[in-house]
């Protein structure tokens, strides 16, 4: 029985090609595009459980209300992590992480700068149970001067020779010995180290500079919470630490955030984190959704379209004695086998998807898709609901009709079934509309991005690091020799490049403010040519001299206008900023606002100074029409200060864009959803438009032998369609306006949804549906009528 219950789908299938493929076609769309995306989102969500105690891990933040905006801190000081192991039994462990930029590691002469790599405690093994191919985790990280290395770290150093006790080099400063080697660690972790060393190297440099200081914010600080600690308890407790040790101000407040949650929580001041956003998800969530549906009401559109031509099949069926039940799994099966075939088509399609991400969306999607038993539940039951959601309308209808109703129909459309046709082709519209609305705007918002005047000079600035004490020391010299160079404007060695997410922060008070009250300043190290390399403009004041003062009571600065107005300074110049207990810092100068940060933040207090001893970049402003002869040349001069350091460059417009990598992949994604969402509704038009004007063959002949023209007979097709989108365009509207709204509350400078986006949306989407309707429809308008006369 179940033999010639398959057999008979099958004919039905091929009896019907046009029909099966449309809607293989686009079911197979649909589903692929839901299946990368929910394979995207359980990579997303599912970022650090992997940790064997991912529900007791997490990092401790601050947070810290300055003027009329909040700040959050991933960063803090230094000092923090022994008080909360000491005072705090609901913390079984407390370790500390600092993340520099990059630092040269060397040995013999492989030389390479290396990014993730993390100063931190010994316990942090003890906190993530980070797996070591070689090596004790006991002694690991216990005595100074050692490091663990990532296994790809391991095999680029010492091949594949066991590396353990042999020594690796830190910035031509440190010869570590290499105590452990990790085995490869998951894609989806925030916490990911290349390389670790132990955190009393990094505090023998440090010592006597910022380190000890509890105003400076420079340090992560991750927790092991003991088994029934509570969560709100502990943040009630530790909310205010910092007030014991800072009680001259209004230092950040404390709380602890889960591990789980620091994936998909961006905009933290001086995070490392691999980070996304939960905004993301649901938008590339709701948008797979969107089109699937599009998909099913597809599929349920031609099937009660094509309902009508097997409404003899069903009164014959009927009238031998098949009962409703019996024709109701027949028509699911057909859905069945429907949306199986579209499966595995679908199926085909993500594989051809993840092999092709990594070019177009610059993201490797393997590490997303894959099979296990999550994934093969997640095949099964979205094919399962897609049979049920596209097949339950139809075989629900199909098999309620009478059998003497059904073997006399004249293939008259029941009112019920046109209405119905008309509301699945009005959603499947105004999820399409919605779709162009989002996409038109995110790529305004990304040429918002690169056309806002950001107030700094990005372009043409060659930028390379300065790690290690060393190489801080010969930087005169390295300016001296870069400068020569005929087509270089001016070079400058800082701290944080504009546009960087790892500004330090500290607060002060100041000079006629309230002693109860403190100002939360980003700070960034510069010298004399700052200003002028990145294009910058003083409202007043004056520029660094170059010379640096000795003075322990007093230092010169340079603040931005955001900072002189939130401390109610009309005239900064000469005013002075105060850290307690002694030192003023005087203001030389205000810079003229600038978006030293990403365009996701408002513009912050910032307090520019001078400290030889810690720039961490060199910035060279070139004009030049022969960009790669420049940069050999540069890396020449570059040699001959310190041959033992590679010049390993990067352009500032290029780190610039970066920061948007994120918006320009949903606007690339986004865009290809669209795309699809619109051709699989062309598809459903295309077959309904068809099997419509097929009803109506001999009504046209009859029209055009009674002198009808072209045009009124491919009126009298569309108008049906045209009502259809422009009634979409209404509900849609205000649906895609409220949810891009909404997107674009992430962004401090952000475009509004204008009134021609939506109708660019509206009338675009017209105008498809207008030109797959009338190409169906000048095809019978076109054709013999004595042939359409013929037509049963």
């Amino acid at each position: 029985m179940i033999k010639h219950f398959l057999i008979g789908i099958l004919r039905q299938a091929a009896r019907q090609k046009t029909y099966t493929t449309i809607t293989t076609i686009g079911l197979a769309i649909g589903l692929a595009s839901f299946l990368v995306t929910a394979s995207w989102i359980r990579f997303e969500t599912g970022f650090d459980s992997n940790w064997r105690n991912h529900d007791r891990i997490a990092r401790v933040i601050g947070s810290q209300q300055f003027a009329a905006d909040g700040q959050r801190l991933a960063a803090l000081p230094f000092n923090l992590a022994p008080v909360l192991a000491q005072e705090f039994p609901e913390f079984e462990q407390v370790a500390r992480v600092q993340s520099p930029a990059s630092l040269l590691f060397a040995v013999d002469d492989r030389r390479f700068y290396e990014s993730s790599v993390f100063y931190a405690d010994s316990n942090i093994l003890e906190i993530f149970d980070l797996p070591l191919r070689f090596g004790q985790r006991a002694s690991a990280l216990n005595g100074p001067n050692q490091a663990i290395l990532s296994a790809e770290a391991a095999e680029k150093y010492f091949g594949s020779s066991d590396p353990i006790g042999k020594s690796i080099r830190i910035d031509n400063r440190d010869d570590l010995a290499v105590t452990g080697v990790m085995e490869p660690l998951p894609f989806n972790i925030s916490f990911r180290p290349n390389i670790l060393v132990t955190m009393n190297t990094h505090a023998a440099v440090a010592a006597g500079t910022y380190l000890h200081d509890w105003r400076t914010n420079a340090y992560g600080t991750f927790v092991l919470i003991a088994d029934g600690a509570n969560a709100t308890t502990i943040n009630s407790k530790i909310r205010d630490v910092l007030s014991r040790y800072r009680p001259d101000g209004t230092p950040p407040q404390l709380s602890i955030q889960p591990i789980r949650e620091v994936h998909l929580t961006p905009n933290l001041q001086g995070d490392f984190a691999v980070r996304s956003s939960k905004l993301l998800l649901w938008v590339f969530g709701a948008t797979a959704l969107a089109v699937l549906i599009i998909a099913c009401v597809n599929y349920t559109n031609l099937a009660t379209a094509r309902a009508i031509s097997r409404e003899r099949e069903i009164g014959v069926r009927k009238a031998l004695g098949a009962d409703r039940m019996r024709l109701m799994m027949q028509f699911f099966g057909e859905s069945l086998v429907a949306s199986g075939l579209a499966m595995i088509v679908a199926i085909v399609i993500s594989e051809f998807i993840v092999i092709g991400a990594n070019r177009w969306f610059d993201s490797n999607l393997r590490q997303y898709f894959r099979f296990d038993w999550p994934a093969l539940v997640t095949i099964v039951g979205t094919w399962l609901v897609t049979s049920i959601g596209a097949g339950l309308y139809p075989a629900l209808h199909l098999s309620s009709l009478r059998s003497a109703l059904a073997i006399r129909s004249s293939g008259n459309v029941s009112t019920h079934s046109s209405a119905l046709r008309a509301s699945l082709v009005i959603l499947q519209f105004v999820a399409s509309i919605s779709l162009i609305i989002g996409t038109v705007t995110i790529y305004r918002q990304l040429d918002y991005f690169s056309s806002r005047d950001i107030g700094f000079d990005k372009d043409q600035i060659v930028t390379v690091a300065l790690p290690g004490q060393e190489l801080k020391e010969k930087v005169p010299a390295l300016k001296a020799a870069l400068g020569s160079h005929s087509a270089v404007k001016s070079v400058t060695a800082i701290g944080a490049l504009p546009s960087s997410q790892q500004q330090s922060s500290a607060s002060f008070n100041w000079e006629g403010g309230p002693p109860d009250k403190q100002l939360l300043f980003n700070l960034n190290v510069v010298d004399e040519d700052y200003l002028e390399t990145f294009g910058l403009e003083l409202a007043s004041g004056r520029n660094f001299s170059g010379a640096v003062s000795e003075s322990e009571t007093s230092m010169p600065c340079i603040i931005n206008e955001t900072a002189a107005k939130s401390m109610g300074w009309d005239e900064a110049v000469g005013r002075n900023i105060i850290q307690p207990p002694e030192l003023k810092i005087n203001v030389i100068g205000v810079v003229k606002d600038y978006n030293y940060a990403s365009l996701h933040l408002p513009i912050r207090p910032l307090m520019l100074y001078m400290d030889p001893s810690r720039p961490t970049n060199m910035a060279i402003k070139i004009s030049t029409a022969d960009l790669s002869a420049t940069l050999v040349e540069l890396e020449k001069l570059w040699s001959e200060v310190v041959p033992e350091r590679p010049f390993n460059y990067s352009f500032l417009d290029v780190s610039f864009a970066s920061a948007y990598q994120a918006e320009q992949q949903a606007g690339r994604i986004l865009l290809l959803y669209t795309v699809i969402a619109i051709a699989i509704a062309c598809l459903g038009l295309i077959s309904l438009a068809s099997y419509r004007i097929a009803r109506r063959t001999k009504e046209t002949g009859i029209r055009k032998v009674l002198g009808a023209s072209i045009a009124s007979i491919v009126v009298l097709h569309t108008k049906e369609f045209v009502l259809w989108i422009l009634v979409a365009n209404v509900i849609a509207w205000p649906i895609g306006y409220l949810a891009i709204e909404q997107w674009l509350q992430n962004f401090a400078y952000r475009v509004d949804v204008s009134w021609w986006s939506l109708a660019f949306a509206g009338f675009g989407a017209l105008l498809i549906a207008l030109l797959t309707v009338a190409i169906q429809t000048l095809k019978s308008a076109t054709s013999n009528p004595v042939k359409s006369l013929r037509y049963e």
